[in-house]
């Protein structure tokens, strides 16, 4: 059973440990169920100040509370810090609440914020749900972020990472104590806020009469009442904030609306807003996400004097938030309200019928899952699958699925050839222009830069062999000098035994057959020193080979970087060989044109970059001799026989006149203006 006096303590109780102890002391001998149902009635009335109160004596008390109650308070607390110390006694079991408070529309991002920090620091202390709750705050930074909310992101996101207290640079959260952070006496109590504040009356003195005409004491009668109205001051005169909260209509402007919470607005009664108000009040329900109450708005700004235009206006964006948020039947309910001329219907129309046929769709994205997550297993999950299955079916959804499967990257060469002779099949079917298509621009880009890599690769093999064949050469070298220092050696050893030899000769038998002996060495050192000779040769070649080497990979080195540069440039290459004309589209092709530039053409390339211009005129010379490529990219107008349209780069078209041996230059247009020129050549021809 709540009572009232309880409700009236909890308001008027100081935040300070004295008041909150002595608080919590009483509260802890309630049931858990009176506890329960108490806060759920201050969360639906909206009393932030004592809905704070009771969650610090519930701290206090250590008491562990309802999670679905208990997060639900965040909604409505005034002071986060009294949301933050409940949680120093709580569980895994918070962190499901706590997400989804995360991911709740109808309160600040800060508080967003904070219900996810709570949940990974939750996460980490239990060892549960860490994969759940860092795809929630993967998803949030990548939202619209204030910096401070933003660097708490990443630091929860370091501590899911590594799986850790200690990766938080920031204060734990649930291991704040609120006996150590409360004050230890009441805080001083401030007058007004931040505006002058007069009194509802003169001031008198406290043992005065009272001015109610009670004939008490003025301290005895009025002065807690009045003193109540100073510290509920507002910026309107003769109103408490209290009052203006709960009744807007009280004032003119929008400032009380804009600084109302979710649970506040729900309450306000639109009938009683002026028009700006109902703006206000519209634009701050569908940023907390409150699509049925900004409707209810709407509805009311709908049938005040000339605001009905204005308000269907708004309700063509409000549509579009409830379609986006999924809420099919409030769509319908806002249609109702609208024209039915309006143009961009067709792309509601067709979100309006996923939302009411999403089974339908379940298959195809169960499938394109798959494909993301199976990487590896191409076989049995291959986007180019797509593009086969709506061949016959869907021909516009298969050219779509045709330029993703493209871009995939572990797709073979043969599946594009495949892929490109469906889509050219799927765009016949649909009339198509192939020059329009961006496909073929991609492709030719690719097979270009395909062939550069390939000369690159081809260059780096090169230059690769270079560098091993100048390796094993500069190991020959060095080999063969170690053999010729050793022959050295080996000969300076020789020459000094041959002199000792000479010097110890004694006898002509000694001497004789010294001078066999010695013979026999001077042939051996003779043939050492050829051996010398041979091997310096062989070095020398050596070197020779190795320098030879050396300069072939600097050319092949130069070669490559030139390569390089040039290989981001548009290459345009002219023929010198002149072709044989053709019979083309009916062109007299035995003569060659002069064209005669026209004063729009000249108009034309004025605001247009040289790129383009330069473009533009040699696909007029093109033109005019004949050339093949030129005739290639370029279409007679069915309206108009004798235009002619080029193509020039993928945005802008060529377009000439040629009739009765004469050709003209008329223009060089953007290719989105294609059909008005069309329409005005044709008047002025006309």
């Amino acid at each position: 059973m709540i009572n009232g006096k309880l409700i009236e303590r909890l308001r008027k109780t100081d935040r300070c440990a004295p008041s909150v102890s002595e608080l919590a002391r009483d509260l802890a001998q309630m049931p858990s169920q009176d506890l329960t149902d108490l806060m759920q009635k201050l969360i639906y009335d909206g009393e932030d100040k004592a809905l704070g109160i009771m969650l610090n004596a519930v701290a206090w008390e250590r008491m562990r509370f309802d999670p679905q109650v208990l997060c639900q308070s965040l909604k409505v607390v005034d002071n986060l810090d009294d949301f933050i110390y409940p949680f120093r006694d709580q569980d895994e079991e918070s962190i499901g609440p706590l997400l989804d408070l995360a991911t709740a529309r109808d309160i600040s991002s800060q508080r967003n914020v904070l219900a996810a920090v709570l949940a990974a620091e939750l996460s980490i202390r239990s060892g549960t749900r860490n994969q759940e709750v860092k795809k929630v705050l993967t998803k949030m930074q990548h939202g619209l972020l204030l910096p401070e909310t933003r660097v708490y992101i990443q630091a929860a996101l370091n501590m899911l990472q590594d799986n850790d207290w200690l990766s938080k640079s920031l204060p734990i959260l649930v291991e704040k104590d609120i006996h150590e952070e409360l004050p230890r006496s009441r805080a001083p109590s401030y007058i007004g806020r931040s505006q002058t504040v007069r009194r509802p009356v003169a001031k008198i003195s406290r043992n005065a009469p009272c001015h109610c005409g009670s004939g008490k004491k003025y301290k005895k009668c009025c002065l807690e009442k009045d003193e109540e109205l100073l510290h509920d001051a507002s910026p309107y005169a003769g109103l408490t904030m209290s009052q203006v909260m709960a009744s807007p209509d009280l004032v003119e402007d929008t400032g009380v609306i804009d600084n109302m919470r979710a649970y506040q607005l729900k309450k306000v009664d639109p009938e009683k807003l002026n028009p700006r108000q109902l703006l206000a009040a519209y634009r701050k329900a569908v940023s907390f996400g409150l699509l049925e109450t900004g409707y209810n708005m709407l509805l009311e700004l709908k049938g005040r004097p000339e605001k009905e235009q204005f308000a269907l206006e708004r309700m063509h964006d409000l549509e579009q938030e409830a379609l986006d948020d999924g809420n099919l039947e409030l769509s319908k309910l806002i249609r109702s309200h609208l024209p039915e001329d309006e143009p961009d219907y067709a792309c509601r129309d067709f979100h309006m019928f996923l939302l009411e046929n999403k089974d339908l769709f379940m298959e195809m994205e169960k499938y394109c899952q798959n494909v993301l997550s199976n990487q590896d297993d191409f076989f049995n999950y291959n986007p180019v699958d797509f593009a086969f299955c709506f061949e016959k079916l869907f021909p516009a959804l298969s050219i779509i699925f045709i330029r993703s499967a493209l871009l995939d990257e572990r797709g073979s060469f043969l599946d594009s050839k495949f892929l490109m002779n469906v889509l050219r099949s799927s765009r016949a079917d649909l009339d198509l222009d192939p020059l329009d298509d961006p496909v073929e621009d991609y492709l030719e880009w690719s097979m270009d830069k395909f062939e550069q890599d390939v000369d690159l690769e081809a260059k780096d093999r090169e230059i690769q062999e270079l560098k091993q064949q100048i390796s094993e050469g500069r190991r020959d070298a060095l080999r063969q000098e170690r053999e010729l220092r050793d022959k050295e050696r080996e000969l300076e050893n020789l020459s000094e035994r041959l002199e000792k030899e000479n010097r110890l000769k004694k006898t002509g038998g000694a001497e004789q057959a010294q001078s066999q002996d010695r013979t026999g060495e001077q042939a051996d050192v003779a043939h050492l020193k050829r051996r010398i000779e041979r091997l310096k040769m062989e070095i020398k070649e050596q070197q020779n080979e190795r320098s030879r080497l050396r300069s072939q990979l600097e050319s092949k080195q130069k070669e490559k970087y030139k390569t390089q540069d040039q290989a981001g440039q548009d290459k345009e290459k002219s023929e010198d060989v002149e072709q044989e004309p053709a019979q083309e589209d009916g062109l007299a092709v035995n003569k060659v044109f002069i064209p005669v530039y026209t004063e729009q053409f000249r108009k034309s390339c004025e605001n247009l970059p040289a790129g383009i211009v330069a473009k533009a005129l040699r696909a007029a010379a093109g033109f005019a001799s004949h050339h093949r490529d030129t005739l290639r990219q370029s279409k007679r107008l069915e309206r108009l026989s004798s235009v002619y349209r080029v193509r020039i780069g993928l945005y802008h078209r060529l377009m000439i006149r040629y009739e009765k041996d004469e050709l003209q230059v008329l223009d060089l247009i953007h290719r989105q203006e294609l059909e008005k020129w069309i329409r005005q050549y044709s008047g002025q021809a006309g």
